[in-house]
């Protein structure tokens, strides 16, 4: 089972969800020095959220794609108490879970398309975290940040 649930957006409620049928997708990016091998890491980590349509038609990732352009949408270093947050928990109904704690997001993209099972259609969010912190089930947390200086 996987969920999710946004915070911290501008203009609009916490958005979230969660379910057998979600599909979260999360890799994690490293900074490539001038011969595009890789310089320095953890640089963002990238993710893929994918849930059905309800029968209501509710489109609440369009919600924060929409939130994502706005004036209000914070994600500058100098901002940091405003960035907007997602946490996306992957559990595997065992008692054993992992869970991604992510801010300063960006948002790359947002879409609708036939779900895979073929009922149906399903909505598509992409983005980016610039501060992630994982953790596992009793275990302590992990953050994944990148450097903020400008050294290469």
């Amino acid at each position: 089972m996987a969920g999710f649930k946004f915070h911290n957006l501008p203009g609009i409620s916490d958005v979230e969800g969660s379910g057998q049928d979600m599909r979260v997708s999360i890799q994690t990016v490293a900074h490539d020095d001038a011969n595009g091998t890789v310089g320095a890491g953890p640089h963002w980590q990238t993710f893929t959220l994918g849930k059905p349509l309800g029968p209501d038609g509710d489109l609440p990732l369009q919600r924060v794609a929409v939130a994502a352009t706005s004036d209000g949408w914070k994600s500058k270093l100098d901002e940091k108490g405003q960035w907007p947050r997602v946490e996306f928990t992957l559990d595997n109904n065992d008692g054993w879970n992992v869970s991604f704690d992510c801010t300063r997001l960006l948002i790359d993209g947002w879409r609708l398309q036939p779900s895979a099972s073929g009922e149906g259609f399903e909505e598509v969010l992409t983005g980016r975290a610039f501060e992630i912190e994982r953790r596992r089930t009793g275990q302590n947390p992990i953050r994944l940040a990148p450097r903020t200086d400008k050294a290469d």
